[in-house]
């Protein structure tokens, strides 16, 4: 019999599932946890994840196990059910009477074969069907009643849970690798010092515009390498920041490797810490030629006024 052992069973399946969905990283890892557990209370050997992509739409099986038979391609007839339910939002039984009830020319039935009994209930995340979680018996005499789709529905919302919850986890580190990507590869140079004019963090340009290695400028203070006659600006600007204003953007000489002077254009802002600020983040666009030809038009300008 495929029924219920009993209510005390449902309460120990649906903690292991959210405690499982709590220690997974990935739904690799998680969704056999979950037909594990499903097995204490409903002892079937198949069981299917059918996921809709949230990004593209496309739906495929996550998981799939199967005493008979390989997991179905993307196309195939076997996910009749399990797109029927993703479809309608509803749960799905399919057993012998039902078979003898609709008839066997059904389409939806026919789709059920070669399997005996088929139970699907669908997974929602952020209130919109993503998914069916489905098991399925060869078993002639195996039959799903009412009480297993209370029982695989209770499952379900758990695994809805678990699977919003690492999509979530999921696309935040696509979007920082994302953003990594970007400062890393950005024309302009990226940084971030601490209140003290120390070095946290640079990026690829910061080597290319100064010629100093990362690891040595990471190793250095920002006076090390702002030009004498412009270290008081820099500091009134960390002051103004630390006096209110959100954002300060100032033009600044370096010295970079070698002595070579630069001219950067530079916007900052305060970092903050839980709470009080404790660096700075900033980017540095190199406008040495822009500078360059500003001063060679002024001096032409004059030559003509001569």
């Amino acid at each position: 019999s495929c029924e219920l052992s009993s209510a005390e069973v449902s309460r120990k399946v649906r903690l292991e599932v959210m405690r499982a969905g709590l220690g997974s990283r990935r739904l690799s890892e998680y969704l056999p946890k979950v037909h594990s557990a499903i097995r204490q209370a409903l002892d079937v050997e198949n069981c299917s994840v059918l996921l809709r992509d949230p990004l593209t739409g496309r739906t495929d099986f996550e998981y799939w196990a199967d005493i008979r038979e390989c997991q179905p391609l993307p196309d195939s007839d076997v996910r009749g059910l399990t797109d029927h339910v993703l479809l309608t939002g509803e749960p799905l039984i399919i057993n012998k009477e039902s078979r003898t009830a609709i008839g066997e020319s059904t389409e939806i039935v026919r789709n059920a074969q070669p399997w005996a009994s088929w139970i699907g209930v669908p997974l929602s995340t952020s209130s919109r069907p993503c998914g069916v979680l489905a098991l399925h018996e060869y078993d002639e005499s195996a039959s799903f009643g009412v009480e297993d789709i209370r029982f695989l529905s209770l499952v379900a919302d758990q695994v809805s849970i678990a699977i919003e919850r690492q999509r979530s986890e999921q696309a935040l580190i696509a979007s920082e690798e994302r953003y990594r990507d970007m400062v890393e590869n950005a024309i302009d140079i990226i940084y971030v010092h601490d209140l003290n004019g120390n070095f946290i963090s640079v990026n690829a340009a910061a080597e290319r515009i100064t010629g100093y290695p990362r690891s040595e400028i990471l190793r250095m203070n920002m006076a090390q390498i702002v030009a004498p006659e412009f270290l008081e600006r820099t500091r009134e600007m960390l002051a103004e920041k630390l006096g209110g204003k959100p954002v300060t953007a100032y033009d600044v000489e370096i010295l970079a490797k070698g002595g070579r002077r630069v001219t950067l254009e530079i916007n900052s802002r305060l970092m903050y810490a839980n709470g009080p600020p404790a660096g700075v983040q900033g980017s540095a666009r190199d406008i040495t030629e822009k500078k360059l030809l500003e001063d060679q038009y002024r001096q032409s300008q004059k030559l003509e006024a001569i």
